[in-house]
């Protein structure tokens, strides 16, 4: 197949990373919930031992517990802290991505058909075997393929940036090679 010139926009990568970003945090919202639920259901459980016992009896098993209480509230404090400075980063780093994909002004291209996927520019060219993706996503004109590392080495490809008939093409593809990312 014919390369395709990929014509990168700031507009496009920061929607794509955006999605990205989302797609991150859904995968770490439901463990970030149980956290939640079981540091209040304990904390609900203690205060309750505490108020409805009489002062005298199980106060070893009384100190324990809220001392246990108060060290996880201080971990738990400790991990959103961290989260939040773990969020800054990100968007620190993908402000940077950004900038610098733009700044070197490469032409980047793509070649696609039933057996490889390529991706490569004057200095270098990665010859992909279909089988390297884990899984591909949609999300308005893009699709998403993903490696088997991070989301955030994923190759992402807007109607803009290929054109519409490619993205079409590489859909029906990507649909008949790799699974769809499965999201709960």
């Amino acid at each position: 197949m014919q390369a395709i010139l990929i014509n990168r926009t700031k507009s496009d990568l920061k929607r794509q990373f955006k999605f990205l970003k989302q797609l991150e945090n859904s995968f770490e919202l439901d463990q970030r919930r149980l956290y939640i639920s079981v540091l209040i259901g304990l904390t609900l459980a203690i205060f309750l031992l505490l108020t409805f016992t009489d002062i005298n009896s199980l106060i070893t098993f009384k100190a324990i517990s809220f001392v246990l209480i108060c060290l996880l509230w201080i971990l738990a404090i400790v991990y959103s802290i961290s989260f939040y400075i773990k969020r800054w980063r990100r968007n620190k780093w993908i402000s940077n991505a950004i900038e610098e994909t733009l700044k070197k002004n490469q032409k980047d291209y793509i070649t696609f058909d039933e057996e490889f996927f390529s991706y490569g520019s004057e200095d270098f060219k990665t010859e992909l075997n279909w089988t390297y993706f884990k899984a591909y996503l949609e999300d308005k004109d893009s699709i998403y393929l993903f490696p088997l590392g991070t989301i955030y080495q994923c190759h992402s490809f807007s109607s803009y940036e290929i054109g519409e008939d490619n993205l079409v093409q590489l859909k029906n593809i990507a649909k008949s090679k790799i699974p769809k990312l499965e999201m709960d």
